[in-house]
């Protein structure tokens, strides 16, 4: 089982959300705020998620019009099923933590 973390910069959400749209995937799916310290403005929105070898075989080619916008996304790729690990893991490398508001809190 492989779990991947997608990152993508917060001014290439909508783009990011319609391709996972036509893909089949629902809408949205980058769904989780993110910066630096945790605080607005968000600067990038991120999620994790389970793959299989279909799916990174799809993401490793993608269609021409899309390459622009898949090679915006930070992607991390690791072997096990610890989804929650490796979320936390990679945006604790990356510098990121979660924007709460408070709607997140009650």
């Amino acid at each position: 089982m492989t779990t991947r973390v997608f990152i993508i910069p917060a001014e290439h959400r909508d783009a990011g959300n319609a391709m996972a749209d036509q893909m089949g995937w629902g809408r949205p799916v980058f769904v989780h705020p993110l910066s630096a310290d945790g605080q607005e403005p968000v600067t990038h929105w991120g999620f994790p998620a389970v793959v299989n070898v279909e799916f990174m075989a799809l993401w490793a080619n993608p269609p021409e019009e899309t390459a622009d916008l898949v090679a915006a996304v930070d992607i991390d790729d690791r072997e096990g099923d610890d989804t929650a690990g490796h979320w936390w893991s990679r945006l604790a490398e990356l510098g990121l933590q979660v924007v709460a508001n408070d709607e997140d809190l009650i």
